[in-house]
């Protein structure tokens, strides 16, 4: 339907001519919240303008959009000429590289609403663009590249033109020595501007004392350039400005490819503003209103259409829906929410109308939180790769005083040779590729998780699971689904005892406490006290209660019931402060995950030991263990006791991982080498992990650990074809079979290996 109402508006604008020069399919990014014709109305407030748009003298306001969709020039074509067609639109250009569109119009006579919907019409989806001081930057870096990449590239030709003149054709020597001036001039904006950078690094490390690559480039370049400029100012002696400038040109356009790739890359994480949707629709002054999503605050009641993204974390206050939780996730597959449920900024609503009470905004949402743990992981540099730079610190110093001492040994060989040789050798063996190798093999392993709905909070511990040999298991919300269900009471007064025991289980966390939902909001409790592994205290209707273990109730038969219609569940004590006797037994049951036998055999497979530690002192962790065949399980062991645990196996010599999601597995967690958290888990368990799972599910817990090891191998492999190279390399070029110009080209080549080879960690896994 999107396409038949794109095709019949580019029709009625006269605008058919667009299928002639189409020359593929365009995207079906087109989003269902855009056909409301007023969706985009908050676009035409002041305040909101302010962010993208500018004044201009003569009245008229111009903007940038980023447009998605965009496949091939014809589209191009298409947007300007429809946005055209608008009254008071002067200009508007399409950048089909960047794909951002500038629009200048008389905002008296068409509003900026309006474009969004003509475009919308089309089939196209835009966003404002804002020029952000990380975007900047990138263009400027950008920008800066391509200028000095084309300074060298024209350079290039021009003195590989004159110098293969002069290497095949019988010239005088007075042409000769013009071509060589010529030679110099066009080298000298390569030498002095093009290759700035180099001389600007190697600079400030050698000010650090920290040796670079950048300080054997930069000799080698002006080693080069001036005995060249010499021979030709005194008509003696050989020039090699072919070399200065395209050793320039491939060490630029080297590092040109690295920055796009690491650009790639950057852009597969989001910005919070490309994640959330511009506006909503909050409740306000009696009436919905259309207002920009950085100006909701906590409380604010919004509404969130089908098709429309949630703009803030908040509470179902009423409707149903399913939500589309894959940026969190990874998974496609909706969920369904009902009131009372938690949902989360940047998910997308596919079904049914919600209203919502903002619990979190803007920087403080789960999104927001998301993005800043992605950037510290991103950010962190192991062991390896600070060895890696350290190391390179000292190769760069050992092939100076290399290239030094060959240029020495060849003065007795071949005077004439030795320079040239000794400059071969410095260009030769910069060590780039083996400072590459780590930083870019850990982004985009970090972006493949991030796309695959796994979290990584410390790069260092997801390197780590390589060398985990112990898997320990919480078993309530994390091998079960923590959704446990009231299946059997037995009680002499059961209405009254249920009240009592939802009254008590609404101060509770616990996954056990969504099992008593039916509470009467006329019975509250008071003086509560919540006891970990153990129960709840508290006073409903004047009498002093306890519901949890029979150890905690203090009841003087301890032994549980039997089940009359159920299997397998777990039976919650009621009982009055001071007296021995149960006056209820409430039985729940919790299923096992779909997906956790799978998992569990699967992490079984790498020869992982599994172990299962529970709060629970029911025979249930027992019976989990039998169901998944896990050898080691211990039962009601207290948030401390599992914190023991872990330290006990820790000082035998293992390396232990702990898997878990309530507040009782955060002590744990915190003391375990590597902490992997389920998202629904405890926020305080979230924020003792090193990884979250974003997914309900376990089976990225394999997918995890396969990616460790491969991003472990991806490394050894950079850094063996760093030292490889080198090891290759260096001995051809101090016996002297190579040139300078070969010398560039392959250093430059081996950094670009590198980076293609861990570019091949960047895909989704599965």
């Amino acid at each position: 339907m999107g396409c038949q109402a794109a095709a019949t508006t580019i029709d009625a604008c006269g605008l058919g001519h667009f299928y002639q020069y189409r020359d593929q399919p365009s995207d079906p990014v087109i989003d269902r919240s855009t056909n409301d014709q007023t969706a985009f109305d908050g676009y035409n407030n002041p305040q909101v303008q302010a962010q993208f748009v500018s004044q201009k003298s003569d009245g008229q306001i111009s903007f940038y959009l980023q447009i998605s969709g965009i496949t091939c020039a014809a589209c191009v074509w298409l947007i300007e000429q429809r946005l055209k067609q608008l009254p008071g639109v002067s200009q508007a250009a399409l950048n089909l590289s960047t794909h951002r569109l500038l629009v200048t119009l008389e905002a008296s006579r068409t509003p900026v609403s309006d474009i969004f919907t003509a475009l919308g019409a089309l089939g196209y989806s835009a966003k404002p663009w804002q020029r952000t001081e990380k975007s900047t930057h990138f263009e400027q870096t950008q920008k800066d590249f391509i200028i000095r990449l084309g300074i060298a590239g024209i350079g290039l030709m021009q003195i590989m033109m004159n110098t293969t003149a002069t290497y095949i054709g019988d010239i005088a020597w007075e042409y000769v020595h013009l071509l060589r001036w010529a030679s110099l001039i066009f080298t000298l904006p390569v030498v002095l501007y093009a290759a700035l950078p180099f001389y600007r690094a190697a600079i400030r490390d050698l000010k650090t004392g920290h040796f670079g690559m950048d300080v054997p480039v930069s000799l080698a370049l002006i080693l080069a350039f001036i005995p060249s400029a010499w021979a030709t100012l005194s008509q003696t002696g050989e020039t090699y400005f072919e070399s200065v400038t395209m050793f320039t040109f491939f060490l630029l356009l080297g590092r040109f490819l690295e920055f796009r790739a690491l650009l790639k890359l950057d852009h597969t994480g989001h910005g919070l503003d490309d994640l959330l949707p511009p506006f909503t629709q909050r409740w306000d002054k009696g009436e919905w209103q259309r207002v920009s999503s950085s100006e909701l605050a906590v409380g604010d009641r919004i509404l969130i259409l089908p098709g429309e993204k949630i703009p803030a974390d908040g509470t179902v206050l009423s409707g149903e829906s399913e939500i589309n939780a894959a940026t969190f996730t990874g998974e496609f597959a909706p969920l369904s929410v009902a009131p009372g449920d938690a949902i989360q900024a940047g998910t997308l609503n596919t079904d049914g109308a919600l209203e919502v009470s903002v619990t979190h905004s803007g920087q403080q949402s789960s999104m927001s939180h998301m993005l800043t743990l992605l950037d510290q992981a991103a950010s962190y540099k192991p062991a390896i790769a600070r060895l890696a730079d350290t190391g390179a610190s000292y190769f760069v110093i050992f092939i100076l005083l290399l290239a030094a001492a060959t240029g020495l040994i060849w003065l007795s060989i071949d005077a004439t040779r030795a320079f040239w040789i000794a400059l071969s050798v410095l260009v030769i063996t910069c060590p780039c590729a083996l400072s590459l190798a780590t930083p870019v093999s850990v982004t985009a392993s970090i972006s493949a998780l991030r796309q695959s709905g796994i979290l990584p909070t410390q790069g260092e511990a997801f390197l780590q699971l390589k060398h985990i040999d112990t898997v320990i298991f919480d078993k309530t919300g994390t091998l079960t689904d923590g959704q446990y269900s009231l299946v059997e009471t037995l009680s002499d007064h059961t209405e009254t005892h249920l009240q009592v025991a939802a009254a008590l289980e609404h101060y509770s966390s616990h996954p056990i406490a969504k099992a008593f939902t039916n509470a009467d909001p006329s019975i509250v409790a008071t003086e509560v006290m919540v006891h970990p592994n153990a129960g709840i205290e508290g006073t409903v209707m004047g009498n002093k209660y306890r519901i949890g273990t029979p150890a905690f109730c203090c009841v003087s038969d301890p032994t549980t019931p039997l089940s009359s219609t159920h299997d397998d569940v777990q039976w919650i004590a009621l009982s009055v402060v001071g007296k021995q006797d149960v006056i209820a037994w409430f039985a729940i049951q919790d299923c096992l995950r779909v997906d956790a036998k799978i998992a569990v055999d699967t992490l079984r497979s790498r020869g992982l030991s599994l172990h299962l530690l529970t709060g629970d002192p029911s025979t249930q962790g027992n019976k989990i263990a039998a169901q998944l065949n896990i050898a080691h399980c211990h039962s009601g062991k207290t948030a401390t006791e599992k914190m023991h645990y872990i330290k006990a196996l820790q000082a035998e010599g293992h390396r232990v991982a702990m898997v878990g999601d309530g507040v009782n597995d955060a002590p744990a967690m915190a003391c375990a080498d590597v902490a992997i958290a389920l998202a629904q888990g405890a926020e305080l368990t979230q924020n003792s992990a090193d990884i979250i799972l974003m997914t309900p599910k376990l089976a990225p817990l394999a997918t995890l650990m396969a990616h460790s090891y491969r991003t472990h191998r991806v490394i050894k492999q950079n850094l063996a074809w760093g030292l490889l190279y080198n090891g290759i390399a260096l001995p051809f070029a101090v016996a002297g079979y190579v040139s300078p110009l070969i010398a560039a080209i392959g250093m430059s080549f081996s950094s670009l290996l590198v980076v293609v080879n861990a570019l091949g960690l960047n895909r989704r896994l599965t």
